[in-house]
């Protein structure tokens, strides 16, 4: 046994445990079929388990096919004389209380397992609520955004539409004007040429007078 595991050739398929104290079997089907026929002489993996308990060889591992013993040490082949035949009674009453062990150790995984998973739901639950909550809260966002914007915008028509009133507005404020200012320089001009109308006339009788002194107080013909 100890010069089976001890083969590196063999470690594809049995090796030493990483402590050094007991095996592990890596390939339990190739096991059989290879290294059982070379070493014991059957090829039968069940069997070997029974040899094991026998010798006092407690399996570790609920997963795994690893095997320890006190005096089944690497490196220690003078432990090995302290490895004796165990009543199979004892061995049966071991098995008995390792497979009562090994079912406590699943059923406390599983409760563990159970508890993690419930914890992980729980969380996953958190989170898409909190995700939900964002996807509101942009949702509103967004069309508290759009009404926004559709209210400037129709602010902006109304202020564009004033102001083509107000230029509109502005723009027959300047014809008035410039009709204002046309009949005022009209008004002016008739005045001006009134005056000198009334100027030439005045100075014409003026010089009808002056003719008239001149003529012996006659209007010249």
């Amino acid at each position: 046994m100890y010069n089976m595991v001890d083969d590196p050739a063999n470690h594809s398929l049995i090796s030493w445990r990483p402590m050094n104290s007991g095996f592990i079997v890596k390939d339990e089907k190739e096991f059989a079929r290879i290294l059982l026929p070379k070493y014991f002489r059957h090829n039968n993996f069940s069997s070997f388990l029974r040899q094991l308990y026998y010798y006092g060889f407690k399996r570790v591992d609920l997963y795994w096919w690893e095997f320890e013993n006190e005096g089944f040490v690497r490196g220690k082949r003078h432990l090995l004389s302290s490895i004796d035949r165990r009543d199979p009674a004892h061995v049966q009453k071991q098995q008995l209380q390792q497979t009562h062990g090994q079912s406590s150790r699943v059923e406390k995984y599983d409760a563990i397992g159970k508890l993690v998973l419930e914890k992980e739901v729980e969380k996953l639950k958190r989170d898409n609520n909190v995700i939900m909550q964002e996807l509101v809260k942009s949702g509103k966002q967004q069309q508290t955004t759009a009404t926004q914007l559709e209210a400037m915008g129709q602010r902006l028509d109304v202020m564009e539409q004033k102001q083509q009133e107000m230029a509109s507005i502005l723009s027959k404020d300047v014809n008035i004007s410039d009709l204002s200012a046309q009949f005022v320089q009209e008004q002016t001009e008739s005045s001006m040429l009134n005056s000198a109308d009334f100027v030439w006339d005045i100075f014409s009788i003026d010089e009808i007078l002056k003719s008239s002194d001149l003529s012996g107080g006659q209007f010249p013909l």
